[in-house]
């Protein structure tokens, strides 16, 4: 679900006025501050999960919109 989350707050940040090419910026600064609200055991843990949800995000987002322009 963070995933979905953040992939549409990186959306609306790009509507904004954010340049495409800080989107994968804004996709881990997003994923690491959104997995601050659960945190895991340690915050280095908490911090490596924020970053795998942004780049995840990331991917996500770079694999559909690969797969609609084929």
């Amino acid at each position: 679900m963070a995933v979905a989350i953040t992939v549409g707050l990186v959306e609306v940040a790009k509507t904004i006025g954010l340049p495409t090419k800080y989107a994968p910026v804004a996709s881990v600064l997003i994923g690491v501050g959104s997995s601050f609200l659960f945190p895991a055991a340690t915050v280095a843990m908490t911090i490596l999960f924020g970053v795998i949800t942004g780049l995840t995000a990331c991917g996500l987002y770079s694999g559909a919109k690969a797969t609609i322009q084929n």
